[in-house]
C-alpha cells in the first residue's frame, strides 16, 4: 500500500438507514493490492473456519469476511468500525465498508460520477488548499447535520438545534494539515453564506395526486436492479424497511424482486402490527392486524 488513505462519513446511501462509512487505500500498484489479499485470504481459509465469499456487481468483485472483528485483528484500529468487513477494488484504490449496502451505493456513486470532486462546494472548498497535504478534512454540514445527533448527550444536541441557522451559514468546513521535517502547518477554511430557510408550499390537484400515488405503487412493485441484487446475495432474500429513527418497520420475503411469501409489520416501538403473507406482490390468505400494546385487534381475507 501507498500509506494514502481517506475515510469518509456519508448520509444514507440507496440502500441503507444509517450513516455510511468507507475506508478506501490506495496501492502502489493494485495488481499487487489484490495479491496480497489474496494471500490474507488464502491464510485465512487454510488456518480457520471463516469463510470468504465473494459476488459480483457491474464488474465489481464485492469480497466479505464472515468473521465479526477480524480485519482489526490484522490492521488495528483503523478497523475498528468495520465489524465484520466488505471490500473491492476501484482504481488504484481498495475500498473496505462495515455494509454491503454501504459498498453498493459507493460502487453506484462512482459508476454514475457521482463524486466529491464534481461536487461544486468542495471544488471551491478545496481551492483555497494546497494541492497535497498530510491530513485532509472535509465537511459539508448541510449533510452531516443529521449525524451529529448520535455523537452527542441530549444536552449537547438540544444546543447544537438551537444554533442550527449559524451552523447552516457554514456549509463547507475544510481543515488541512501539511508537516514538512520538524515542522507542520494548519490551515482552516470556513465558507460563509448567510443561511435563510426556504419555505416550500406544495399544492397537489387531485389528479396530481393520485399519479403520484400510482407511481409510488409502480416504484415499490418494480425493485431496482440494485436493491433486488443486495436483497438476494446479502439479505436471504428478505426485504426489510426501517422508521426514520432506526427501528425495524417491516420485513418481506422475496422472490425474483417481488415480495413472495411471509411478511411481517411493526409498530414503532417494536410490538408486531399486522402479519401476512404476498403472492406475487399481492396479498394472499388472512392478514392479521394487532395494536401498539400487541393485542389482537382484528383480521382480514385477500
Amino acid at each position: 500500500m501507498s500509506g494514502e488513505f481517506a475515510i469518509t462519513q456519508s448520509e444514507p446511501g440507496l440502500l441503507g438507514h444509517d450513516p455510511e462509512v468507507i475506508l478506501a487505500i490506495r496501492a502502489k500498484s493494485i495488481k499487487d493490492a489484490r495479491k496480497n489479499m489474496e494471500f490474507i485470504e488464502k491464510k485465512i481459509k487454510r488456518r480457520s473456519p471463516v469463510k470468504i465469499k465473494s459476488v459480483n456487481y457491474k464488474d465489481f468483485e464485492i469480497n466479505y469476511v464472515e468473521m465479526k472483528g477480524f480485519f482489526r485483528l490484522f490492521f488495528g484500529k483503523l478497523f475498528d468500525k468495520f465489524e465484520k468487513p466488505y471490500y473491492t477494488y476501484v482504481d488504484d484504490y481498495v475500498v473496505f465498508s462495515n455494509k454491503a449496502a454501504s459498498l453498493l451505493s459507493f460502487v453506484e456513486d462512482y459508476e454514475q460520477k457521482n463524486l466529491l470532486k464534481n461536487n461544486a462546494g468542495f471544488k471551491d472548498a478545496y481551492s483555497y488548499m494546497k494541492s497535497s497535504s498530510t491530513i485532509f478534512l472535509y465537511t459539508d454540514m448541510h449533510k452531516f447535520y443529521s449525524q451529529l445527533k448520535p455523537m452527542m448527550n441530549p444536552a449537547t444536541w438540544n444546543e447544537i438545534q438551537s444554533n442550527k441557522d449559524v451552523l447552516y451559514s457554514f456549509p463547507y468546513w475544510t481543515m488541512q494539515v501539511i508537516g514538512d521535517n520538524n515542522l507542520a502547518s494548519l490551515q482552516y477554511v470556513m465558507d460563509y453564506r448567510p443561511y435563510e430557510p426556504e419555505e416550500v408550499v406544495a399544492v397537489v390537484s387531485d389528479e396530481e395526486d393520485q399519479d403520484m400515488d400510482e407511481e409510488a405503487v409502480t416504484e415499490k412493485e418494480q425493485m431496482s436492479e440494485l436493491k433486488r441484487f443486495y436483497i438476494e446475495k446479502f439479505e436471504g432474500n428478505v426485504l426489510r424497511e426501517f422508521y426514520p429513527e432506526g427501528a425495524l418497520k417491516s420485513e418481506a420475503e422475496v422472490k425474483e424482486g417481488k415480495r413472495h411469501g411471509r411478511y411481517r409489520e411493526y409498530h414503532e416501538n417494536g410490538k408486531l402490527k399486522l402479519r401476512g403473507k404476498y403472492s406475487n406482490n399481492q396479498p394472499k390468505g388472512t392478514w392479521k392486524y394487532y395494536t401498539e400494546e400487541g393485542e389482537f385487534e382484528r383480521k382480514e381475507k385477500f
